[in-house]
């Protein structure tokens, strides 16, 4: 612990305890990452997501809100916006999920979303009831390369 003293360091160490499945250590150690920086971002986001996987859904919203509002180009946090999306989807908000989804795509220019935003965006619209668009994103997932997308295809859209 003596050699942990930066930010950056806890934000570290807390990404290998998510990896080992220690997510109320990694929660600790990014609080104390945000605690010696209140305006790091990287931090916030795994945060978020260490949050998520714990269900305090509204405590990885607000850290996802956090980085948005604190973001002036929002071209670059697509990544934000999905993970959040995931976030609402996972405390079945389905709407504001698909919102976010559609941001985080929307922020790629010339269609250059990663297949996964294809892919999620396409579960919440299954979820939704809206086949239809489900399949036209899952179409989308695959052609980018998305595996899971493929045997989803075959069992949903054929």
């Amino acid at each position: 612990m003596a050699c942990t003293t930066t930010a950056e360091d806890y934000e570290k160490r807390a990404k290998v305890r998510m990896g080992r499945g220690d997510i109320e250590g990694a929660l600790e150690d990014f609080d104390k990452a945000i605690e010696l920086n209140p305006d790091f971002h990287l931090a916030y986001a795994n945060r978020g997501n260490a949050k998520r996987k714990i269900g305090d859904y509204e405590g990885s919203i607000r850290d996802f809100d956090k980085i948005i509002a604190d973001t002036k180009d929002k071209s670059g946090i697509g990544a934000i916006f999905l993970d959040r999306g995931e976030t609402k989807a996972a405390s079945k908000d389905f709407i504001g999920a698909l919102n976010d989804y559609d941001k985080a795509i929307s922020l790629k220019p010339e269609g250059n979303a990663p297949n996964h935003y294809y892919y999620y965006r396409a579960l919440t619209k299954y979820e939704l009831n809206d086949k239809i668009g489900a399949c036209a994103d899952m179409l989308k997932a695959r052609e980018k390369g998305n595996k899971e997308a493929a045997e989803w295809i075959k069992k949903i859209c054929d």
